[in-house]
């Protein structure tokens, strides 16, 4: 059967900008997450097997909401896409970002101590959990190192780390270096995770200034788990 290239829109790929300002109150912050990631595949391409609106329904449930962020974060954009027009086996994708409070004296402390101030969630339905299959931990490294660079961070060091496995498979690689925010250099970290339940994917990426605990994505991970079983029934 002959094999199709096929350009998979995927993962978020987050572009963050910070811009800060003087005042009584200190510095201030607000952040612009985005996602425009291309990944190249060669697949066999399968008949959708059910009607678009019902894979764009799948796509918006695998989505994190802000009910499932920390308190203080807003929404940013969200949007969903069918995506069979070019990709037979991509039936519809989903991204959706949030920002965290603006950084002030008074949350100063906590951003610094690495907790996410930028969340993206992305959102993938397939027509068969093999295409669904093809995400992998060198993919996943190369997308969060492309949100890295957009921080100019130098030499950045990317690795996967070890996670309880949540839906069918799942994985989670971290990196870390010296970025640039607002003008200023210092240590940034970057957690992607990839979550598959059936042919439904559903992803992840947080920003910090450094590494907070590992907890803060625990516990979207756990509600993102959530939604994938839902969204893939």
């Amino acid at each position: 059967m002959a094999k199709w290239t096929v350009l998979v829109a995927a993962l978020a790929l987050l572009a963050t900008s910070v811009a800060c300002g003087g005042g009584e109150d200190g510095a201030s912050a607000t952040a612009t997450v985005s996602s425009t990631a291309t990944i190249t595949a060669t697949l066999t391409p399968t008949p959708t097997v059910e009607p678009q609106a019902k894979s764009r329904e799948r796509a918006e449930m695998a989505l994190l909401d802000l009910q499932d962020l920390p308190s203080g974060f807003y929404l940013q954009s969200s949007d969903i896409q069918d995506a069979a027009s070019y990709n037979p086996t991509l039936l519809a994708h989903g991204v959706r970002s949030f920002a965290g409070q603006p950084i002030t004296l008074e949350t100063l402390p906590e951003a610094l101590s690495g907790a996410p101030i930028t969340v993206g969630s992305t959102s993938m339905v397939f027509s068969d959990v093999d295409s669904a299959s093809m995400l992998n931990a060198d993919l996943l490294k190369n997308v969060v190192l492309g949100t890295a660079k957009i921080f100019n961070v130098v030499n950045p060091e990317a690795r996967e780390i070890s996670f309880t496995r949540l839906g069918d498979e799942s994985l989670v690689v971290e990196v870390t270096g010296k970025g640039t925010v607002a003008g200023q250099t210092t240590d940034l970290g970057f957690r992607g995770l990839a979550i598959r339940k059936g042919r439904v994917v559903g992803t992840i990426i947080t920003v910090g200034i450094g590494l907070g605990s590992i907890s803060d994505l625990e516990t979207l991970a756990r509600k993102l788990e959530s939604r994938l079983a839902t969204a893939s029934r």
